[in-house]
């Protein structure tokens, strides 16, 4: 303990006193006859915490006389020692002398006691008999009154004990504590009844009150501690109840658990929703039935929120607590008993049921029906589907650079002209060197003055840079009637049966027959 943790003063050079930070008050002073007296206050919350020359202070009377090596001197039906132990005991705690904070020399010769027995058998039983009466049966009285030959300094230890029995009756009391019940839980607008227990550590009478202000409609029994109580609200309150023994008393709070659940919620006093009043008074929480929520369950359930029809599925509350219609089940999928509660997967193009639609067609399952589609490539009713031959379409692939085939429900587009050491389109890098020189023959219907154009424009779009030039050569004797001859010239790379079948591919779209090319 530092300097700043106590401080001592002396009202005489006979009396002194020491005050320390933790409470602990300590008057010494001299008395006649060179009596050293000293009384020791301590405070409260060093009760069952403070040990020293007589044991743990505590209510436990079997452990006040603890010798220095921790061995406890016994008694008797909780009765003092006798002398002879007493001695033993003070001894065990005598200062050995370097630590002494007496200035007196120690006695040449070991102290030796005279009992009290020692001392009465001095005296005739009429001495002792008025010794008794004088010292008022106080043994400390008349052993010091023997001891010493003094009977003004044996009135003197009967004063002080007679003061000790004083402030022991004072300081040495312990007010009574309560003990049980640390929880009451109850219903706003319910009466609630129960019984405090309290305990006194030195066996007094209790008595039992309420601490102002109370809650309205409390009261409790002074003897008996039986509490009755209605709470009006949920609004905290503080109730605190006082025991006493009539000299001191203590003060105890219990926790408050206060239920205010309506049109039947079940009360659940574990399950705390407002902490109030420091943690004394506490709003529980409420299990609904079903319709209604709420904190106090005092509103009507809209049991839509808690989404009670199938996924995807709109839900409508009614007007009665509890009671929801929902909407129809997904296209692929019926109801089980109530509409749109549970909805079952129905779907006629998957198993167990056969599927209905031909191998290429995709099915649509409709709740109880099914529609039929052929796929992308097919044409049909879905229930019959054909391929679609895509290359009678001229406008398929690009151009005659382009060799057109047909898979079932789609068509490729085969490049005539790539090359492994062509890196992109079909034909598009350069040429090869030289060109082939081709005659072709054209049946136009009808006959047409502008065939030479026509050709030229047809040959530039299906070839783009493999056609050159053409131009139209005079007819020749015994040709058909109706025929143009033309020569056309051709990249190397450009073989003549290429043309012929583009040329018989376009022939439709301009009205051309009797194609040849050589």
């Amino acid at each position: 303990m530092g300097e700043r943790d106590f401080a001592v003063r002396c009202v005489s050079v006979s009396r002194c006193a020491a005050v320390y930070a933790g409470g602990l008050h300590v008057v010494v002073w001299r008395e006649a006859h060179n009596q050293l007296a000293a009384m020791v206050e301590v405070p409260q919350t060093f009760y069952n915490r403070t040990v020293g020359l007589m044991g743990q202070w505590s209510s436990n009377r079997s452990d006040d006389f603890l010798m220095s090596d921790g061995r406890l001197v016994p008694s008797l039906d909780l009765n003092p020692p006798s002398e002879a132990k007493l001695h033993d005991f003070g001894v065990s705690w005598a200062v050995p002398v370097p630590e002494s904070l007496l200035f007196s020399p120690p006695p040449h010769a070991p102290l030796q006691p005279a009992s009290s027995q020692q001392l009465l058998e001095s005296l005739s039983p009429t001495e002792v008999r008025e010794l008794r009466r004088t010292c008022k049966g106080s043994m400390q009285c008349v052993h010091d009154t023997i001891a010493t030959g003094s009977s003004d300094l044996g009135q003197r230890t009967l004063a002080a004990k007679n003061q000790y029995q004083n402030l022991a009756l004072v300081y040495g009391n312990m007010p009574p504590i309560v003990t049980e019940p640390t929880v009451i839980g109850c219903k706003v607008n319910s009466t609630v009844n129960v019984q405090f227990v309290a305990q006194d550590p030195n066996g007094d009478p209790i008595t039992y009150s309420l601490l102002h202000p109370r809650p309205p409609r409390t009261s409790i029994g002074s003897r008996d501690g039986f509490l009755t109580w209605m709470p009006l609200t949920t609004q905290p309150v503080q109730l605190t109840i006082r025991v006493s023994d009539g000299l001191s008393s203590s003060l105890f709070t219990p926790i408050l658990h206060v239920c205010n659940c309506l049109n039947g919620g079940t009360c659940q006093y574990e399950s705390v929703t407002e902490n109030l009043q420091q943690g004394t008074f506490q709003v529980v929480g409420c299990l609904c039935p079903k319709g209604f929520s709420g904190k106090f369950c005092e509103k009507t359930a809209d049991v839509c929120k808690g989404k009670p029809c199938f996924r995807g599925v709109q839900c409508q509350s009614e007007t009665e607590p509890g009671q929801f219609t929902c909407g129809e089940c997904p296209k692929n999928a019926v109801s089980g008993g109530k509409q749109g509660y549970k909805c079952f997967e129905h779907d006629m193009c998957s198993p167990p049921f056969p599927f209905p639609c031909h191998k290429d067609a995709d099915c649509l399952s409709t709740k109880q029906n099914f529609t039929c589609t052929c796929k992308p490539g097919f044409t049909g009713d879905g229930r019959n589907c054909t391929d679609v031959d895509e290359c009678a379409e001229l406008a398929t692939c690009p151009n005659a650079k382009f060799e057109c085939k047909n898979t079932p429900g789609s068509v490729e587009c085969f490049c005539r002209y790539k090359k492994t050491r062509d890196t992109d389109g079909c034909g598009d890098l350069a040429n090869p060197p030289g060109g082939n020189v081709f005659n072709v023959s054209v049946g136009w219907v009808p006959n047409r003055s502008d065939g030479l154009k026509q050709l030229v424009d047809i040959l530039s779009m299906g070839f783009q840079n493999k056609f050159y030039n053409a131009s139209k050569k005079d007819p020749v004797q015994g040709s058909p009637p109706g025929v143009a001859e033309y020569r056309i010239n051709m990249s190397s790379d450009t073989p003549h049966w290429y043309i012929r079948d583009y040329m018989a591919r376009v022939s439709s779209h301009y009205n051309m027959r009797g194609i040849e090319v050589d």
